[in-house]
């Protein structure tokens, strides 16, 4: 069964993230998004998620991942977790975290742990590149000793 994410970010990252993970799995419709665009109301984005929302299984749980935490998009979903029991809020959309997301299978166990272990590892891999080639150069050196 297909896990139900709605990617829901300012401008088109959400559409991106869409593209960007039906590229790499191949899927075409791993995740559902929303973009907040300029003319967008904040009554509209929220109808467009409730719309959203009534469309999905009841019984399984529906996440969505925001772009910025206490964004917007973040603020505008945040009162929608008291009117949909299966609702997950997940912020700080990233690739890793989605591609995550996706491949995992949210509908058994608990839901709770797995999105705090994506969330871990999807931590643990940024990281400021410079900093890792400098490392290894000076491992490098230090075995040249």
């Amino acid at each position: 069964m297909r896990n139900q994410i709605l990617a829901l970010s300012h401008g088109t990252l959400a559409d991106g993230m869409k593209v960007s993970i039906r590229v790499i799995t191949g899927e075409q419709n791993a995740i559902d998004s929303i973009c907040v665009m300029e003319k967008d109301s904040p009554a509209t984005v929220t109808s467009e998620i409730r719309d959203w929302l009534d469309k999905q299984n009841k019984n399984i749980p529906a996440i969505i991942v925001t772009d910025i935490p206490f964004g917007s998009t973040t603020t505008l979903a945040a009162p929608l977790l008291a009117e949909y029991e299966n609702l997950k809020l997940v912020s700080g959309m990233n690739l890793g975290m989605m591609l995550a997301l996706v491949t995992s299978d949210l509908t058994a166990g608990d839901i709770v742990v797995k999105i705090q272990d994506i969330l871990q590892q999807s931590k643990d891999t940024i990281f400021y590149v410079n900093d890792q080639l400098n490392q290894n150069e000076e491992t490098d050196a230090e075995e040249d000793f």
